[in-house]
């Protein structure tokens, strides 16, 4: 990669720009991410486990969790682009593995195939987890539980307890240690645990395979990323000034473009005559002033930039432009 491309797209300037975004524009496809292999796996595993009727909707969202009464499965957006991730880390001091993340997914999965079946009406369901009153309205409103780290009544896939948080947790981390497998051995000393791991294996092969008694809407999401019109740095609440990022031109971007509209028209129709024109008064290679537009264009089509008056955008951008390259051209930078 070219030098000037380096500085330009370069994953710390990336970084600014992503955290500059709202969130309902950021453009995060999922076809081969960390993210999609962990849903194929997740699918395989409930195929292998024989549930076939229920088919979970994962959604990006700004949690992991499970729509009531659904199959409907946020994830957190964050985990969609390796950027991001790194973005989380650094704001919230970690970032999920691949493991974690099939964790979240089994437990998710177990939120929606208790409510699909409405499990929590059973009652070898109600005793074994220990469910009093009603089930939903005796849920927690925050994460706060004392837990007890030496039950031998709850598994423990996190290593934080969380099944003794509600019995809709202990059924969904239940249900994820059953369908990673191998539980028979990790749970052979705690023998509350396995009996409700044996309940679980026992309603999969009653239930799995017929149609869920709830028909579970996929229109009913919870905080989908369209909704989400803050911006990745104001939901992260991350520190700017750890980046180094030399090719940010946002600022610069706000002041000659509209806030609403397609800038990618006019930078098709002008696109040459700028690069011609910017070449010219600042002695850089027509290819760096390439590059300056390529950024242009793909700022200003992720925040929807327009323009109001032509001749002036294009006067504008033409000396902003060709600053940017004269800079370049003596000292090697876009900017000090």
């Amino acid at each position: 990669m070219r030098h000037s491309r380096r500085i330009l797209f370069g994953d710390e300037t990336r970084k600014l720009e992503l955290l500059s975004t709202r969130i309902d524009r950021l453009d995060l496809p999922l076809r081969g991410t960390l993210l999609d292999e962990c849903f194929r796996r997740v699918r395989r595993d409930l195929r292998r486990a024989g549930i076939d009727e229920m088919r979970p909707n994962f959604y990006l969202s700004d949690e992991y969790g499970t729509v009531v009464g659904t199959a409907n499965i946020g994830v957190g957006f964050w985990d969609a682009d390796p950027l991001l991730r790194e973005l989380h880390r650094d704001a919230r001091g970690g970032t999920n593995s691949r493991a974690d993340i099939l964790l979240l997914l089994r437990h998710e999965c177990g939120h929606a195939f208790c409510y699909l079946y409405k499990l929590y009406r059973d009652a070898e369901f109600r005793r074994l987890f220990r469910v009093r009153g009603h089930f939903f309205r005796t849920y927690p409103s925050t994460d706060r539980y004392v837990p007890n780290p030496w039950s031998k009544h709850f598994v423990n896939p996190f290593g934080d307890h969380y099944a003794q948080k509600h019995p809709d947790d202990d059924f969904a981390d239940t249900f994820a240690e059953f369908l990673a497998g191998g539980w028979k051995r990790r749970y052979r000393a705690k023998p509350g645990a396995l009996k409700k791991l044996r309940y679980v294996e026992r309603t999969v092969r009653a239930w799995g395979r017929k149609p869920a008694i709830v028909r579970s809407d996929p229109r009913d999401l919870d905080q989908p990323l369209n909704r989400m019109k803050r911006t990745v740095r104001a939901f992260l609440r991350a520190r700017v000034g750890r980046y180094d990022p030399r090719g940010f031109l946002d600022p610069d971007l706000s002041s000659i473009f509209t806030r609403r509209g397609s800038a990618g028209r006019f930078l098709d129709r002008f696109e040459g005559e700028i690069v011609r024109q910017a070449a010219v008064w600042s002695g850089a290679p027509a290819r760096v002033v390439g590059d300056i537009l390529d950024k242009v264009r793909e700022r200003a089509e992720a925040r929807r930039l327009g323009v109001r008056d032509t001749h002036r955008t294009l006067v504008e951008l033409t000396a902003y432009v060709s600053s940017l390259a004269t800079h370049y051209a003596t000292t090697g930078r876009f900017r000090n």
